[in-house]
């Protein structure tokens, strides 16, 4: 990180804790710990959710209020408008406010004007320029992003473009999650079923096709977790395969299920469209084998490299697949080691400790 930002002792030293509004489209379970983390810290958190479009575990938690929602559909594109999204004058401003940096809310830009007005100060929180986009959009969210005071985002490479596209009050928190620790079997000898972990939406752009049919006669063991449109079609792929396939369904979070699936793999195997799955898989010891192109991942794929995972160019994943028998022990135990490693930086603590950082730039920002 940038010299510029303070180390997060110098900032739990220095800057006194107050009062945080975090409005979000989803009360999302995984996000609990770290807001009770912030509260452990001093931070009292309000959270603010936008209920009409939440999404994945959304669960109603009695400290989050719900703000409603109007939703429009412009030439393809659904535009949301959030009812206070600002905040009213009869309560009082928190000193800090997190706000998703998402312009699919058309109120966003009202909403940091008037929380500045009011003496509050906004933190953008949100991915960097997504691919696909037009540049016209990139430039629309730079444009946006320069009202607020400090733009956070997940991952360092995201930011430094960022900062590089002008716009210097931006910083990486990077992403965590807060994991149920498990025991795991080891690796299993040469020459006996290897079992890989795919969980993710069964969308037709996550590579399973692909996967399936590289599969082949290999002693592998594929358990998809997930749920989709192409369920249906994967399901009759899958019998045609020589290869043991098993659908387990969509299971989110911290459900045992998923946790015991995890558990039981040897590898996580996501070809393209990978997040958070590679943060719950290293923070387990799970290896992840995935496309080593970063434009096709979430910035969660920053996480990885070829100390904790099996990285292979788009098309060969017969390749990789043929490697996963000349993997001992030492090597595999290895990965292992690095895995949990990395994961050290995705932990809830680290997280809340790069969200103060943030809080501390917005705060000494001058007016």
């Amino acid at each position: 990180m940038s010299s510029e930002f303070r180390s997060a002792t110098e900032s739990q030293q220095k800057m006194e804790r107050t009062s945080v509004c975090f409005y979000q489209p989803s009360d999302a379970l995984y996000r609990k710990p770290l807001f009770d983390e912030l509260t452990s810290r001093g931070w009292a958190v309000q959270l603010r959710i936008h209920r009409s479009v939440a999404v994945g575990e959304a669960e109603k938690r009695k400290e989050a209020e719900e703000l409603p929602v109007r939703t429009a559909s412009v030439r393809g594109r659904r535009l949301h408008w959030a009812s206070r999204h600002g905040g009213t004058n009869q309560e009082p401003a928190p000193d800090v406010v997190v706000l998703s940096w998402d312009l699919a809310f058309v109120s966003l830009v009202p909403a940091i004007l008037q929380h500045r007005n009011r003496g509050s100060r906004v933190v953008l929180w949100g991915h960097g320029f997504s691919r696909g986009r037009t540049t016209v959009w990139s430039r629309l969210r730079l444009l946006i992003a320069k009202t607020a005071d400090v733009v956070a985002l997940y991952d360092e490479e995201s930011a430094k473009q960022v900062r590089e596209s002008g716009l210097s009050r931006a910083l990486s928190v990077g992403n965590g999650l807060e994991t149920t620790a498990v025991s795991r079997s080891p690796l299993r000898d040469n020459g006996t079923t290897t079992t890989l972990l795919f969980v993710a939406r069964l969308s037709d752009d996550r590579g399973l096709p692909s996967l399936i049919d590289s599969i082949g006669h290999r002693p592998i063991r594929l358990v998809i977790v997930g749920d989709g449109p192409e369920r249906e079609r994967l399901e009759k792929l899958a019998t045609r395969s020589a290869a043991e396939i098993v659908f387990r369904g969509a299971l989110y979070g911290d459900d045992p299920r998923l946790t015991r699936e995890f558990a039981e793999a040897d590898f996580l195997f996501l070809p393209v469209g990978g997040g958070l799955s590679f943060v719950h898989a290293l923070q387990l010891g799970i290896p992840v084998i995935t496309q080593d192109d970063r434009s096709v991942h979430g910035p969660e794929f920053s996480y990885l490299n070829r100390n904790n995972s099996l990285l292979y160019k788009a098309g060969e994943e017969e390749t990789v697949l043929d490697r996963l028998q000349s993997i001992d022990q030492p090597a595999y135990e290895s990965m292992v080691s690095n895995a949990l490693l990395d994961a050290e930086q995705t932990l809830i603590p680290r997280f809340a400790d790069r969200f103060e950082e943030a809080f501390e730039m917005a705060v000494n920002r001058p007016k």
